[in-house]
């Protein structure tokens, strides 16, 4: 049976993946970490229409079953929050308190968010498409749905998908059904759930989630995910053996996936991991290493480095907002008998 998400708060519900589900390559439905901003909304999947609205010829409506008969696509992705693993930040930023876990990999399906939009007739004016959730709160002092834009050139290309199935199943509710907007390799905000409008837009989007929130220190907004990696064996504090030992964990994100991973041994030198990437570009791989390790406590590090060649800073990352949190984990074991 499959452990279900850490709770971190319950209203908006906010939890994280079980430590348990890690490993596995595709993070069940059930203990699928769940990230919401308000209260969820409820709607009829019988009566449900996407709209595409804004700088387009004709304004068009997509039903259910519309959006089905479409052809559809799979993609294998990570789904991280941003404000995954804020509570290492020191100080520590406001905001939803996530340690590690805020993180999950599933097989998403729907069609190409381009072939949505195609058929509205797209205007050259068109540089952002926005999406809407049903999902409506407060923030700052003022109601607004949940919404967030990607630049249309992005939209139209190979990744967006409008996800109706998550593993094979359908898209669960907690997870934004009836549809879910998918952006692979970005940060999980710019994937909006519970989705009923797309809009073209000729000029930047400024609203809150876009320019108060989900932002770097500099402004500029918070989008493809930084490389990352976890270490799941053994666990921090651990007491294993001493001899050889076998660490292993999972990475994922930075630009084209992840082409390495290296692990240190206390102030040693990195040794590079064995690396399994079963998920393509925008999944997360599997890693290995062994080390030999004498009796006494010890320091095991593991780094991420992206097909770019940009690699887990070791140093401490902090913003205001607390988002993008990458340093190179480590974790402490002490071997013995």
């Amino acid at each position: 049976m499959t452990d279900a998400p850490d709770l971190v708060t319950e209203r908006p519900l906010n939890a994280e993946t079980p430590r348990s589900a890690l490993a596995e390559r595709r993070t069940p439905n059930g203990a699928f970490f769940v990230r919401d901003h308000f209260d969820r909304p409820r709607l009829n999947h019988e009566t449900y229409v996407l709209a595409v609205t804004g700088c387009v010829e004709r304004m068009k409506g997509w039903t259910l079953p519309q959006l089905a008969k479409l052809p559809q696509h799979k993609v294998e992705s990570v789904m991280e929050c941003a404000g995954n693993s804020r509570t290492r930040m020191v100080p520590k930023p406001g905001g939803v308190p996530w340690g590690d876990r805020a993180v999950a990999c599933a097989l998403w399906e729907g069609p190409a968010l381009r072939d949505v939009l195609r058929p509205a007739g797209l205007q050259p004016e068109g540089i952002e498409v926005l999406g809407r959730g049903a999902d409506l709160g407060i923030e700052g002092g003022r109601p607004m749905h949940f919404e967030r834009s990607i630049p249309t050139p992005m939209a139209l290309g190979d990744g967006p998908i409008l996800a109706l199935r998550m593993n094979g199943e359908p898209l669960p509710e907690t997870h934004g059904a009836p549809v879910r907007l998918l952006v692979p390799g970005w940060y999980g905000v710019a994937s909006v759930k519970w989705l009923t409008e797309l809009r073209l837009l000729d000029r930047p989007f400024t609203g809150y989630f876009q320019k108060e929130r989900y932002v770097w220190d500099d402004g500029s907004v918070v989008g493809l995910m930084r490389p990352k990696s976890l270490i799941l064996q053994p666990a921090e504090g651990a007491h294993v053996p001493a001899g050889l030992v076998q660490v292993h964990g999972k990475a994922w994100g930075g630009e084209g996936g992840i082409a390495s991973v290296e692990v240190r041994l206390d102030d040693g030198p990195w040794q590079e991991a064995q690396v399994r990437d079963e998920s393509g570009p925008f999944g997360w791989c599997a890693w290995s290493h062994s080390v030999q390790l004498s009796h006494g406590t010890h320091a095991l590090t593991a780094r991420a480095r992206d097909a770019k060649g940009t690699a887990q800073p070791l140093e401490a990352v902090v913003n205001k907002h607390g988002y993008g949190y990458n340093t190179a984990p480590s974790v402490r074991v002490v071997a013995g008998r």
